[in-house]
């Protein structure tokens, strides 16, 4: 199979931890979902557009930029740890 030069590449482990920084529906700044969920910052400013297209989450603001779940990213992260739980893998 031919390999596909438009795809990228997706960390659902990343996508989880961001989730879970933001699940309490509060709004977050990036260097707080930096911090908190462990990640390199140029992981989280690279993640967050992703996430917003996907319908994850809303960004408000510039600088600093506030992020939001959305409903949907709520459903996804509450489906996740589900998955997580199914499985039995330690939630990161």
């Amino acid at each position: 199979m031919a390999k596909r030069s438009n795809s990228i590449s997706i960390d659902l482990n990343v996508i989880f931890r961001i989730l879970d920084v933001i699940s309490d529906q509060q709004p977050h700044i990036v260097n707080e979902i930096t911090e908190k969920a462990g990640l390199s910052k140029a992981t989280t400013v690279k993640y967050i557009p992703l996430l917003e297209l996907l319908g994850l989450v809303e960004a408000r603001g510039r600088k600093p930029k506030r992020v939001l779940i959305t409903e949907k990213g709520l459903r996804i992260y509450t489906e996740m740890l589900k998955l997580y739980g199914l499985l039995g893998i330690q939630v990161p």
